[in-house]
């Protein structure tokens, strides 16, 4: 996977969700940027029958973009639906 950019990853969603403005959620949805994404895909150097986790999925933009790779990936979503 090629390098998108060196730009630091948006996170304004953290900032937004800090501990005194979460209220009565502890974990609050926060989705991933994108670039953040395609960087932790390349970090997990994946390979095929390696397995992934993805706890607290949320809408699943995680595991349906390591999905995306030439990779034979196997796949495990645990969140509530």
């Amino acid at each position: 996977m090629e390098k998108i950019s060196d730009e630091e990853p948006n996170t304004s969603a953290v900032q937004q969700h800090s501990p005194e403005k979460v209220g009565e959620s502890l974990a609050p949805f926060n989705p991933s940027d994108p670039k953040v994404v395609e960087m932790a895909i390349m970090l997990l150097n994946l390979n095929d029958g390696d397995v992934v986790y993805d706890l607290g999925c949320g809408d699943g933009r995680f595991l349906i973009s390591v999905n995306h790779t030439d990779k034979m990936i196997n796949l495990v979503n645990w969140g509530k639906n």
